[in-house]
């Protein structure tokens, strides 16, 4: 991900790369080589600066997910946006009924850690003949926020560290207020065209002088929501697992460890 050479990161901080796929990136002093972050399966490197290396994982769908949901379900464009736009305003405003919101599980084209497999398979509950475009909207959009602070987990950030978020998702209101709630800490949407491009070039010739980093947005997190999102995260965490089990990736009676504190 060298993109976090052109966002000028710190040891610590931590990196959203969003598109069709999402990636989280950590930038630390040290690789990380214990067990866990082996059975997590979690991706060591050197980074391009002396004496620091990234830690990352990668979730094989992000907002493909919403390209998914378009071409399954004859959406327009106009029209998930425009959702997006209300299921925004609507789960600010409280409106929200999470046990009415049926449950998404992402693995559309398999499962990131800590349980990466590419042959598991997607699972939508709770379907009923009232479902709308907004519930559903809304379903894949928790979907998606849980399979990431699910993999998030996995990484042991420090609580001052906002999430640093590029790419397509900076755009999205809605998925970014999730991150931030579900994983209590800022999240930074930055502003920032080419990323990987910028990243490269610097990378490539070090004395060139780095472009200013614009934060666009940022989000800060609500402990009330909060709370109505890890009862969400429980029920969601139930169904994960059980697919999984079904699907031969987790042991049977096993017990999840990576809830988000």
């Amino acid at each position: 991900m060298v993109g976090a050479r052109a966002l000028q990161m710190m040891p610590g901080d931590i990196l959203n790369s969003t598109g069709t796929t999402e990636g989280i990136l950590q930038l630390d002093t040290q690789p990380t080589l214990d067990e866990q972050a082996k059975r997590d399966k979690l991706a060591n490197g050197c980074y391009s600066l002396a004496n620091q290396f990234t830690l990352f994982a990668s979730l094989p769908v992000g907002g493909f997910a919403l390209e998914w949901l378009r071409n399954t379900f004859r959406l327009t464009d106009e029209e998930i946006a425009a959702s997006l736009t209300r299921g925004h305003a609507d789960y600010l405003a409280g409106n929200w009924s999470l046990d009415d919101i049926p449950l998404f599980i992402p693995h559309l084209r398999g499962s990131g850690s800590p349980y990466k497999n590419r042959h598991t398979r997607g699972l939508f509950y709770g379907l009923g003949d009232t479902l709308n475009i907004d519930m559903l909207i809304a379903s894949v959009s928790l979907g998606l926020t849980m399979e990431f602070a699910n993999c998030f987990a996995c990484f042991n950030v420090p609580g001052t560290s906002a999430l640093k978020v590029i790419g397509p998702a900076t755009q999205n209101p809605l998925w970014l207020q999730l991150k931030a709630d579900i994983l209590q800490r800022p999240v930074e949407a930055i502003a920032f065209n080419e990323a990987v491009s910028v990243g490269a070039l610097l990378t490539a010739a070090p004395d060139i002088p780095p472009p200013q980093v614009t934060i666009a947005q940022r989000l800060l997190p609500n402990r009330a929501r909060y709370h109505q999102l890890q009862r969400y995260q429980h029920k969601w965490k139930s169904w994960y697992q059980l697919k999984l089990q079904q699907e031969g990736v987790m042991p049977l009676h096993h017990r999840e460890e990576h809830y988000v504190e």
